[in-house]
């Protein structure tokens, strides 16, 4: 009975709330406009399956269980399953694929076309590795809080700038119950079903063999056929890493350098990590130059050029002497370097990510605004001892810039975010950024809060196809690209 009068009311509420189920239980999408033919054979082919079947296309084995398809495997009809992966910055754990700038790069560019052109890009090497679906790009506006640590992996905590990067990042990743047609709809719109790339890498292991289901070690066949997808995708993620970088502090035009006589380049944040670019799991350290933050929202670098190595090759050709101290601790050495040198560039860093990793007790989220390795100290030590001094900061976020910001002999402030070292050469000498942040700088704890983004002559109209070179090539021969979700 008294079962019964509950049902009864869950009904009645249920009615009430969700007249005749049409919120509460929505019909399957008939398919508008172009969609229309998609929605015809994912409902052909959705009507033959079995529920064991539909509940197959729509579950994920789970993580590390399988270097083959994840999702959909149905073998009765010779469907070969879907294959998923990170991420917004590149093919997630892959080789021989780019590593991309990241969505808060994109963001810092205030440049459609770019971050058109970036996504674009991006979706080409997942379908070359024949990847599906993207996990890509983040939705969220994240930000509100300065010390998330995935907020170098979405655009600004401005709903609007985020919705604009977001919208742009999906027309260019073509982003195309029952949630099982929805799914085959998709894979039908963009074209899966016919010449799709095999999927051919594992994430996680570079090796040529392997077992194909690593946790039952079974199946040792070849894992890997170490597809090169990254086409001319450089250039994009040099122009976007520069366009990025943001001058928040330039007193009298210090930058751009004009040919110094001597630079002493000083921080850890400088150089190269002493483990290679890629030496800690999923970017999970912060060693040398930081150029991403750390997580599933990763990826390798084909090759990482620190600051220092650009700017060394930039010196020979204004035949300027450079100096260098990358140990932030060894403060006798740089105050001598610092001492000889006409103009000093002290390179500081914080870092963030997911929470699955911890870096020096921040796990993923920041524990604080302040920049580590004692960079706060390491600015003014130097500017005590140089009249020149231009702070080049690499963050996932917002930091905490009271400590130096207004002492005199600071001259510069450059906020570059990760993905920055892409363009300090094009930042200290051939340009001079002047773009807003997406995010705030506080000069003091009790300012923390984030701007209102401003909305600016790129944040208007649609974007036009992207024009460089490379996009354009990538483009042959590849109309689909992989769901972005």
């Amino acid at each position: 009975m008294w079962t019964l009068l509950c049902l009864a009311i869950f009904v009645v509420l249920a009615t009430c709330q969700y007249p005749e189920g049409s919120l509460y239980s929505p019909r399957i999408s008939n398919g508008y406009g172009n969609w229309s033919t998609a929605y015809t054979k994912a409902r052909a082919f959705v009507c033959n399956l079995t529920v064991t079947e539909k509940v197959n296309l729509t579950t994920s084995v789970g993580t590390g269980m399988t270097y083959s398809y994840s999702v959909g495997i149905i073998p009765r009809f010779n469907f070969r399953g879907l294959a998923l992966d990170d991420s917004p910055t590149g093919v997630r754990s892959a080789d021989y694929s780019s590593a991309f700038a990241a969505p808060l790069n994109m963001a810092m560019s205030w440049d459609r076309n770019l971050i058109y052109a970036q996504a674009y890009a991006n979706g080409a090497e997942h379908k070359a590795k024949g990847i599906n679906i993207a996990f890509a790009p983040v939705v969220g506006p994240l930000g509100r809080a300065p010390e998330g640590g995935r907020i170098w992996e979405s655009y600004s905590p401005d709903p609007y700038l985020s919705g604009i990067g977001f919208g742009l990042s999906v027309a260019g990743m073509n982003a195309g119950d029952d949630m099982a047609t929805r799914i085959m709809a998709s894979f039908f719109f963009l074209g899966q079903d016919q010449n799709f790339p095999e999927l051919n890498f594992a994430q996680g292991d570079l090796a040529t063999y392997g077992d194909l289901y690593p946790h039952d070690m079974v199946d040792f066949t070849q894992i890997n056929q170490h597809v090169d997808v990254r086409d001319a995708h450089a250039q994009i993620i040099r122009e976007l890493g520069a366009n990025s970088i943001v001058m928040v502090k330039n007193v009298n035009d210090t930058l751009p350098l004009k040919a110094p006589k001597q630079l002493a380049i000083i921080g850890e944040d400088a150089g190269p990590s002493l483990f290679g670019p890629n030496g800690c799991p999923d970017r999970g350290c912060d060693n040398g130059t930081l150029a991403m933050g750390w997580g599933s929202g990763s990826t390798n670098f084909p090759y990482l050029v620190d600051p220092l190595s650009a700017i060394q090759t930039r010196a020979l050709q204004d035949r300027t002497v450079v100096q260098y101290v990358l140990d932030n601790y060894d403060t006798s050495l740089i105050d001598s370097v610092v001492s000889q040198a006409t103009t000093c560039l002290v390179f500081i860093n914080c870092d963030s990510g997911e929470g699955y990793i911890e870096v020096g007790g921040n796990y993923g989220d920041r524990n604080n605004l302040t920049v580590w390795m004692r960079g706060d100290d390491l600015v003014n030590e130097v500017a005590g001892n140089c009249s020149n001094t231009i702070v080049i900061a690499h963050t996932p976020g917002p930091i905490i810039i009271e400590p130096w910001i207004e002492n005199p002999n600071v001259t510069a402030l450059s906020d570059g975010q990760p993905e920055a070292p892409t363009g300090i050469v094009t930042e200290l000498s051939d340009g001079q950024p002047e773009a807003p942040v997406p995010t705030a700088a506080p000069v003091t704890e009790a300012s923390e809060g984030q701007p209102e983004a401003p909305v600016t002559e790129a944040s208007e109209g649609q974007p036009e196809a992207p024009t460089a070179t490379a996009v354009t090539e990538a483009s042959e021969g590849q109309p689909e690209q992989p769901t972005a979700t």
